[in-house]
């Protein structure tokens, strides 16, 4: 299962991801990153593979260097086309990508227009990324903000067995840089500290009054 948080940031887009992937609480494979680079584009992987696969193969077949959130949705509507079965439950893609130099955040769904947002948290345990929008991300730098993204996902994996140990992250710098993470284990010790943390000052305060 796969929980992935993107926002819109003062220089550009985060996009953070769990790693393992999980069935039923299992551990099904080795830890894997589940956002790539194809072409320019940014791309959360949600869905089963076969997906996953096909949209890549349709993407890279595609007769542009630089691909563009369009491009994207058109292969996701050929796929679903072809295989039927992908329609269900109408999965979608997180995407990041420049557009003259500045960096837009997109979610890219089976059956719709690619929709430009400023935030969104997709996948399992969602409810716990939905509290970052509580924050003022357009006020924070891309390379702080896939930090503080982190512990939203520590906060669901926490609470939820099938979200994995781990996150990889990729910042969409406005300009032309495009950087995937995955040396993070620092930053996920961290976030286990900062949810401790916020966990002593409720009791502290609840206890209080």
């Amino acid at each position: 299962m796969t929980i992935i948080i993107g926002a819109r940031c003062k220089d550009g887009v985060a996009l953070v991801a769990d790693r393992r992937k999980i069935v039923h609480g299992y551990e099904v494979s080795s830890p894997g990153c589940k956002l790539g680079e194809i072409k320019g584009l940014v791309i959360g992987w949600l869905g089963i593979n076969p997906l996953h696969e096909a949209v890549e193969r349709g993407l890279m077949a595609k007769d542009v260097s630089v691909a563009s959130c369009w491009d994207l949705a058109d292969v996701v509507s050929e796929v679903a086309e072809k295989y039927e079965a992908l329609k269900e439950g109408r999965p979608g893609f997180p995407v990041a990508g420049l557009v003259d130099g500045v960096a837009h955040l997109y979610q890219v769904l089976i059956g719709y227009a690619p929709g430009e947002i400023s935030y969104e948290c997709w996948g399992i345990a969602d409810e716990y990324g939905a509290m970052g929008r509580l924050i003022e991300w357009t006020d924070m730098s891309v390379d702080l903000a896939w930090k503080a993204i982190t512990v939203f996902i520590r906060i669901a994996a926490e609470a939820n067995v099938a979200v994995g140990d781990g996150v990889d992250a990729a910042v969409v710098r406005d300009g032309d840089s495009i950087e995937i993470i995955t040396d993070t284990g620092k930053v996920w010790d961290r976030a286990q500290t900062v949810v401790d943390k916020v966990l002593a000052v409720v009791r502290e305060e609840m206890e209080q009054g």
